[in-house]
C-alpha cells in the first residue's frame, strides 16, 4: 500500500515500540530513514535464536544510517535529516532525546511543520516517567496480566510483546491525526504516547464494572464472563474453538453437534451479558 507515498519520517528508536511505529509508516509507502547507533546498532540485531532476523522483520521496507548522536557531526546530520522530515518518532526515556539537544522547542525551530511522537513506557511526565518499560512491564502494570490466564493460577504476559506493539500501533493512529492537523493549519504537532495507557485502554472496557463494585477482576482463562461456551474445549482429535455470543448462536451450536434437545434445557440457556450461564 502506497497511501503514504511522499512522506518522509526519520525514525530514532530502538527494539520495538518506536520502531514498530515506524515499521508501520513504511508499510503504508512513506520513506522511512531509522537512525541507529554505532557500536552494534539497534539491540533487536542481536535478539533472538537467528541474528538480525527479528531486526529484519521489523525493520522492513526501511532505510538506515548510524549517527553518533553524542559527537556534534552525528547531530548535525540528524539536524539535516529533520529539516526535511515530515515525522519524528524516538522512544528513548523520557528527557534523553532533549539532553541530546533535541528538545521539542529545539525541533520546533528546525522545522515547525515536523509531528515529532515520543513513545515511552510511562509518558513524557508523571511519576514514573523515567522507570525502564518493556514489554511485561507494561502488561503488568496497564492490568493485562491481572486477567490472563486461568482461575488460581499466577499472572501471565500474553503470548505476545503486546504492549510494545500497542505503543507502536497508537504511535502510528496518532501521528495519522496529527498529519491532517497539519495539513488544515500547517502546524506540526508533539505525541505523547505511553505504553502502559495503550494497554490499559485495551483492558479497562471488559473491566469497567469494578468502578462500580470495587471488584477485583479475575482470570477467566479462556472462557467468557458473559456467556458460554466461549473458549478451547478438548475433541477427540485434538481441541475445538467454539464461541457463543447470542441465544441464536448456541442454537446453531447445539444444531451442529446433533443436540437439539440442549436448547430447551434451561440451565443451558445464554441468560443476560452479565450473569453467565451454567456451562462457565
Amino acid at each position: 500500500m502506497q497511501a503514504l507515498q511522499g512522506l518522509k519520517v526519520v525514525e530514532v528508536g530502538n527494539i520495538l515500540a518506536g520502531p514498530f511505529c515506524g515499521t508501520l509508516m513504511a508499510d503504508f509507502g512513506a520513506e522511512v530513514i531509522k537512525v541507529e547507533p554505532p557500536r552494534g546498532g539497534d539491540l533487536m540485531r542481536n535478539m533472538g535464536r537467528i541474528k538480525d532476523l527479528w531486526f529484519a522483520v521489523e525493520a522492513r521496507n526501511k532505510k538506515t544510517v548510524t549517527l553518533d548522536l553524542k559527537a556534534p557531526r552525528g547531530k548535525e546530520l540528524l539536524v539535516g535529516l529533520i529539516k526535511d522530515a515530515d515525522v519524528l518518532i524516538e522512544n528513548f526515556r523520557p528527557g534523553v532525546f532533549a539532553r541530546l539537544g533535541f528538545s521539542w522547542e529545539k525541533i520546533q525551530e528546525i522545522n515547525p511543520r515536523l509531528v515529532y511522537a515520543c513513545v515511552s513506557g510511562f509518558g513524557q511526565t508523571g511519576p514514573r516517567k523515567n522507570d525502564v518499560c518493556y514489554d511485561v512491564v507494561a502488561q503488568a502494570m496497564g492490568g493485562l496480566m491481572s486477567v490472563t490466564g486461568h482461575p488460581g493460577g499466577e499472572p501471565l504476559k500474553a503470548g505476545c510483546s503486546l504492549g510494545d506493539y500497542m505503543g507502536g500501533y497508537n504511535g502510528s493512529i496518532a501521528i495519522l491525526a496529527a498529519l491532517y492537523y497539519k495539513n488544515m493549519t500547517g502546524e506540526g504537532q508533539s505525541i505523547d504516547i505511553s505504553m502502559q495507557d495503550g494497554i490499559w485502554a485495551m483492558v479497562f472496557p471488559d473491566r469497567a464494572n469494578y468502578f462500580d463494585t470495587g471488584e477485583t477482576p479475575k482470570r477467566f482463562g479462556n472462557k467468557l464472563s458473559s456467556s458460554a461456551p466461549f473458549g478451547a474445549y478438548n475433541a477427540k482429535d485434538g481441541h475445538v474453538v467454539i464461541c457463543t455470543i447470542t441465544d441464536d448462536q448456541w442454537h446453531k451450536v447445539c444444531s451442529a453437534m446433533e443436540r437439539e434437545d440442549l436448547i430447551s434445557e434451561d440451565k443451558y440457556w445464554i441468560y443476560c451479558s452479565i450473569t453467565p450461564c451454567s456451562l462457565v
